[in-house]
C-alpha cells in the first residue's frame, strides 16, 4: 500500500478574516455626467447634433459625445458646450477614427470647429479671484 508522505509540510497560509459586514463594495465615484446628460437630453432635440439623425425617446451614454476628451480636458468634462448630441456610430468615430460618411461633411466641419474654439477656450489663463 502507496501512502503519500510529505515529511516537511507547508504550514498554511494564514486566512483573512472577513469582517462584520462581509465584503465590502465599491460604487464608482459619480462624476455628475448622469446629471448633465439628463439636462442636456430634457433641453435640445434629439437628433444627432452632426446630421440630424433621429436619436429614439430614452438617452443612452452613447449619444453624449465629448468634443475634447475628459482625460486630457478635465475642467470640461462637465461643460455643456463641450457635449454634443450624437449617434452611436458618430460617437465610435469621433473616439476611434475611422471614415464619417461623406454626407456628414458639413457636420464634423462643424464639430472640428467647436473643438479648436474650446481649445483655445480651455488653454486661456483662469480668471483671478
Amino acid at each position: 500500500m502507496t501512502q503519500n508522505f510529505f515529511p516537511d509540510p507547508k504550514p498554511m497560509p494564514r486566512q483573512k478574516k472577513l469582517n462584520a459586514g462581509g465584503i465590502k463594495k465599491k460604487f464608482p465615484k459619480t462624476t455628475g455626467e448622469r446629471e448633465l446628460f439628463l439636462k442636456i437630453w430634457a433641453k435640445r432635440p434629439h437628433v444627432s447634433e452632426i446630421n440630424g439623425e433621429p436619436l429614439g425617446d430614452e438617452p443612452n451614454t452613447y449619444n453624449f459625445m465629448h468634443v475634447l476628451g475628459k482625460k486630457a480636458f478635465p475642467d470640461f468634462r462637465l461643460k455643456e458646450e463641450n457635449i454634443l448630441l450624437a449617434s452611436f456610430d458618430q460617437h465610435y468615430y469621433y473616439d476611434n477614427g475611422g471614415n464619417p460618411h461623406p454626407d456628414d461633411a458639413e457636420g464634423w466641419k462643424k464639430v472640428d470647429e467647436l473643438s479648436e474654439r474650446l481649445k483655445i477656450e480651455y488653454h486661456l489663463p483662469k480668471p483671478t479671484v
